[in-house]
């Protein structure tokens, strides 16, 4: 079920509402079960094995993304030594 219980708070904060706030009830009863717009759901698989297999297994999740060179498994919480870009464009049919 998608929700992320941050993007409340991000609202709450940024516009200064309160908790009992009835805009932010609003937004709370909306997002729970719902993704903000702008949001892409590329996978909800848990503990999954990737073919060719991995040096590192079972991949929990893509919160991240994955990578290894030579059996050796890439640091995604290092910007300093992993970096990547999400880049979409239209698909015309």
């Amino acid at each position: 079920m998608p929700v992320d219980p941050a993007d409340v708070a991000k609202v709450r904060l940024g516009e200064n509402l309160s908790n009992d706030d009835a805009k932010l009830a609003k937004i709370r009863d909306f997002l729970f079960g719902n993704w903000e717009m702008c949001w892409v759901g590329f996978n909800y698989g848990r503990d999954f094995d990737l073919k060719p297999l991995p040096a590192q297994r079972p991949i929990n999740n893509f919160g991240y993304p994955y990578a290894e060179f030579d059996e050796n498994v890439a640091d995604y919480y290092s910007p300093k030594d992993f970096s990547y870009d999400y880049t979409s464009s239209e698909i015309k049919l």
